[in-house]
């Protein structure tokens, strides 16, 4: 390994709660039901009669796309910010290589309504639909098989944590989890027998999942869905969609469709409580994303597009000489924490997909080595089995030391 100075390497976390949601104008009176972003600017929503629509400058302005079909668009995935998938009713299927540019149907092999696109890779992808529909791609959705989930039930969200990991959620409190990328699904027991309307992980142990008629709860796991249970919420309105931007922040969003309200709700420990963080009396909200530290996106009835600029604040971590070639800044959230922890890079070079993770005491032992795959300039960081205490955190490349972090574990 090459000796390299670094500079300085406190990490600490701020926070400050000034926060605020505004709704603008996406451009389409057409409900949407998706919403995708690549990073804080380039992003895509999609709904109903056809719609797709795409902004590149973080939502202030969107642009109407020809998808060539006038059906209900459910759902889309982007791998990068060429290629992406949507998926919709009837067993559409649109794919495309240049950023929207121009959208090419692929065949799904069904007729059912398609409610869920996701990518558990750049090549491994889930389509999910009514009666039990699971498709699944290797070559990044050019192509679609079936997936035997031994379930006749709707299938309404499939979520990756990693390549092998995964779970889908539906009808009659219906969760299944596979540990072999998606080929095998084994049932777990929720303990309602609701239907479930999304299923989130905000690391490879802590999920979320909500039922669609009704509200006031939210049921998590804290063992990769070995067990569940369930939070109450302040609001009786049904959410729809959970996103996190690390293992502790993290929004839902939803509302009611026939009184036309809409609220969105709020984490900053992990989903042990949700507080209100915005309310409409115009329409629903359908899905969300939590993009980056500050940033948020959310969809829904009759075109609502919403907008969250928030007042966090972090100091940034350091960075070696020789890492600035590979990122521009490193962040670690939360700071201090107990189990895990998650690492935000910003602008880190688009080939690397994963790093190896150092932790060291103060004494300088190594007390944990991992291999954290990147996903959207992102990495969870496992930090089971380590007792309270100040730690270092080296971020490796290729045995290229390119920046650390001070943690402190209470």
């Amino acid at each position: 390994m090459k000796n390299l100075i670094t500079l300085g390497f406190m990490s600490l976390t701020l926070f400050c709660h000034a926060q605020t949601w505004t709704i603008l104008d996406s451009g389409t009176d057409n409900t949407l039901y998706t919403i995708n972003f690549i990073d804080d600017q380039i992003g895509y929503a999609v709904g109903a009669a056809g719609t797709i629509i795409k902004t590149t400058n973080g939502g202030d302005d969107w642009t109407v796309q020809n998808s060539g079909v006038n059906s209900l668009l459910y759902a889309c995935d982007f791998i990068d910010a060429s290629n992406g998938v949507i998926a919709g009713d009837d067993g559409m299927v649109l794919k495309t290589n240049n950023g929207g540019g121009s959208w090419t149907e692929v065949a799904s092999g069904t007729t059912v309504n398609l409610r869920c696109v996701h990518f558990a890779n750049d090549d491994i992808g889930f389509i999910s639909g009514l009666n039990g529909t699971l498709l699944r791609t290797t070559n990044g959705g050019s192509s679609w098989s079936p997936v035997d989930a031994e379930t006749s039930n709707d299938i309404s969200h499939v979520h990756f944590t990693n390549s092998s990991v995964g779970y889908f959620s539906g009808e009659a409190g219906m969760m299944k989890k596979s540990n072999d990328g998606g080929l095998n699904w084994s049932t777990l027991d929720t303990g309602t027998s609701d239907y479930l309307a999304t299923v989130h992980f905000s690391t490879e142990d802590f999920g979320f999942t909500t039922p669609v008629f009704g509200g006031g709860s939210v049921y998590s796991t804290e063992n990769g869905g070995t067990t569940w249970y369930e939070t109450s919420i302040d609001t009786e309105q049904p959410l729809f969609e959970f996103s996190f931007f690390n293992s502790q922040m993290g929004f839902a969003a939803g509302g009611n469709f026939n009184a036309g309200t809409g609220v969105i709700i709020f984490t900053e420990d992990g989903g042990q409580t949700w507080d209100i963080n915005f309310e409409t009396d115009v329409d629903r909200f359908i899905s969300i994303t939590y993009v980056s530290l500050n940033i948020a996106y959310a969809v829904g009835q009759n075109g609502l597009f919403a907008k969250f600029v928030g007042d966090f604040t972090a100091i940034e971590d350091s960075k070696t000489n020789e890492g600035t070639q590979f990122v521009e800044s490193i962040l670690l959230f939360p700071n201090p924490t107990h189990s895990s922890a998650f690492v935000q890079f910003d602008n880190l070079a688009t080939d690397i997909r994963q790093l190896q993770i150092t932790i060291t005491d103060d004494l300088g032992r190594v007390s944990k080595q991992l291999q954290c795959p990147i996903t959207m300039n992102k990495a969870n960081v496992d930090l089971n089995g380590l007792n309270a205490g100040q730690y270092t955190l080296s971020y490796l490349h290729e045995d290229i030391l390119i920046g650390t972090s001070r943690l402190i574990i209470e």
